[in-house]
């Protein structure tokens, strides 16, 4: 796995054998779409069911100040701090070992971007309105799921934009109570 874009570009990072990553064209097709809608320089970024932690460092190496990891597999969080130490942006990273439920009721913190990409059996719509609820007003939640899913509108988020790329779906959504500004 290499990261696409900005200045950590074409560095490689290891995936555990186990998991479904993000592959790198769809990571890079995430993060075109994203500059549609929100500038990441120095923004405050979650990857929730991190797994390899793609994600988080696609945002990191676009400019975002920090990235919050949540991933409750001992063995993929070893293999985040690994990949973190790889990539020299342990300033910028920090790992929760700990389940998305638990670290979304425990913690006070909003973000600009929220990643999400749970294993496609666990798509939970209530789970995904919690998780709603730590996004600030401008920010976007990016979600992948099975295109086997019916992704409803959620009652506090819109969706802004909906991709397929083969068995994924990709929904940007925001908060329907919040203000969007593009690139702000």
């Amino acid at each position: 796995m290499r990261i696409t874009e900005g200045k950590l570009k074409g560095k490689k990072f290891k995936a555990p054998s186990f998991i479904r990553p993000t592959q790198d064209k769809v990571r890079k097709a995430i993060f075109d779409v994203l500059k549609n809608f929100i500038s990441l320089e120095k923004k405050l970024v979650l990857d929730l069911y991190a797994g390899s932690g793609g994600l988080g460092f696609e945002a990191l190496s676009r400019g975002a100040k920090k990235c919050d990891f949540v991933e409750k597999r001992k063995s993929c969080c070893k293999i985040l701090k690994e990949n973190i130490k790889a990539l020299n942006i342990e300033g910028s990273a920090r790992i929760f070992p700990i389940e998305v439920k638990k670290f979304i009721s425990t913690t006070l913190k909003k973000y600009d971007l929220i990643l999400a990409d749970p294993p496609y059996e666990e798509l939970d719509l209530d789970l995904l309105k919690k998780i709603a609820s730590l996004l600030k007003r401008d920010g976007i939640f990016v979600l992948e799921y099975s295109k086997r899913k019916n992704l409803k509108e959620l009652n506090t988020l819109k969706i802004l934009e909906s991709k397929k790329y083969g068995d994924t779906m990709v929904a940007f959504l925001t908060p329907k109570d919040g203000k969007y500004f593009k690139n702000n």
